[in-house]
C-alpha cells in the first residue's frame, strides 16, 4: 500500500461530496437501501486502508416526521451500519 511505503497511516476517512439524486439518511423511512449502500461503500473503503474509520452522519431532521420515528430510524440503523462495519473487519 502507498501510505505503508510512505510511512502514512490512514485513521478515519469520509467520502467526498456528491449530488444525491437520492437522500442518504436514516432521519426519513424508505431510505434506508441508499444509506446502507453508502455504508456498505464506505466500509469497503475503509478495510483498503487497514481499517480507517469512516465518519458517518445520520442525516438532516425531517420538520414532517414525529421525532420518535426518526430516533427510532436512527437506533436501528446505526446498529446495522454497525453490523455492515463489523462484516468488513475480516477484510482487513
Amino acid at each position: 500500500m502507498v501510505q505503508q511505503q510512505n510511512g502514512y497511516e490512514v485513521r478515519q476517512h469520509f467520502g467526498p461530496p456528491r449530488a444525491q439524486a437520492v437522500p442518504r439518511v436514516l432521519t426519513k423511512p424508505g431510505q434506508e437501501k441508499p444509506y446502507f449502500d453508502e455504508i456498505t461503500a464506505r466500509a469497503k473503503i475503509a478495510a483498503k486502508f487497514g481499517g480507517a474509520q469512516p465518519i458517518i452522519f445520520v442525516g438532516r431532521m425531517q420538520a414532517d416526521i414525529p421525532w420518535e420515528t426518526q430516533r427510532a430510524q436512527i437506533v436501528s440503523g446505526l446498529k446495522q451500519a454497525g453490523d455492515i462495519a463489523k462484516d468488513s473487519v475480516s477484510c482487513w
